[in-house]
């Protein structure tokens, strides 16, 4: 069970799995809480000083709560970055005390809940709006569900376009390649940058296609994996060619010559590109949940709390 479930299920409060997230109220003050990957958790509020015009301290409040390990304020919007913890008794601890801590400080410093957008005070609530969450007046939740709507309308207008599409995953997998040939020439094979080019090709695709679908992941899976076997090859392109002094175009189309007569270890060469592809697939499987995840709420709207 995730920390904030249990934590919902003890307090009172609302979770919601589909997002990973939950809210509720602590002291008068609507937040929200979520787990933003690797056990990391953050909280929002939406909040103004009520006595005079000044700007929360962050700093000055970090050094105040223990618990808060980042923190930041930007148009009437706190977000708190929690501290982790060794188990998960502790990091379920350190969430409580935020928000106790948390709550009690705005109010001893006279901070009082707020629309982010237009610094309202009466009637505010949590909204999802798209892939954000906001705290917001009806009024300008009104507004901002018109704007999406008609963001709505303008995307399905515009067809996903799989050629542009093809070119960004190109493009993306050269950060790819250059990590793995980098990495590779330390003479490390890393997780790291196989996951970088899975990341990069599917982020490179939806950048230029301006929308992810099913297509969309089989075209990016497919670069990701050329480029991977590109990269493994160049790799092995730039040790031939920087120990025997030549150019890398000498040795990058021999590198199969090299292997079948013994040049190049076997056993070692499919195990790196063994390692490498499986980092790159998880990577782009992950990616690729994210971004078809997100195409699906990107103009979901509703009120939270």
């Amino acid at each position: 069970m995730s920390i904030l479930k249990q934590i919902a299920q003890e307090n009172g409060y609302i979770f919601e799995s589909q997002g990973t997230i939950m809210y509720g109220q602590k002291n008068n003050y609507t937040f929200l809480a979520s787990e933003v990957g690797n056990g990391v958790i953050t909280l929002m509020f939406s909040v103004k000083n009520d006595s005079a015009v000044q700007t929360l301290d962050t700093k000055v409040l970090k050094m105040e709560i223990p618990t808060v390990q980042h923190c930041s304020f930007k148009n009437h919007k706190l977000t708190i970055t929690v501290k982790g913890g060794m188990t998960k008794s502790k990091r379920k601890a350190n969430v409580l005390e935020a928000l106790e801590s948390l709550t009690a400080y705005l109010s001893t410093h006279s901070y009082v809940q707020v629309c982010e957008m237009t610094g309202e005070t009466k009637d505010v609530h949590l909204y999802q709006v798209g892939n954000q969450y906001s705290f917001l007046t009806p009024e300008a939740f009104g507004t901002v569900s018109r704007e999406l709507d008609r963001s709505e309308q303008e995307s399905l207008q515009a067809s996903e376009n799989v050629f542009l599409g093809f070119i960004g995953a190109v493009l993306g997998s050269l950060i790819g390649v250059a990590a793995i040939v980098l990495v590779g020439q330390l003479g490390y094979v890393s997780a790291l940058s196989g996951m970088a080019m899975g990341a990069c090709v599917v982020k490179g695709y939806e950048l230029l296609a301006r929308r992810f679908s099913t297509k969309g992941a089989i075209i990016s899976i497919l670069v990701s994996l050329v480029m991977t076997y590109f990269a493994n090859q160049l790799d092995w392109a730039v040790s031939f060619a920087r120990y025997y002094e030549v150019s890398i175009f000498d040795t990058l189309p021999y590198i199969h010559e090299f292997l079948a007569e013994g040049y190049i270890d076997s056993h070692t060469y499919y195990l790196n590109l063994a390692m490498i592809i499986i980092f790159n697939v998880v990577a782009a499987a992950v990616t690729i949940g994210s971004a078809l995840k997100n195409t699906k709420t990107r103009f979901e709207v509703r009120k939270l709390f």
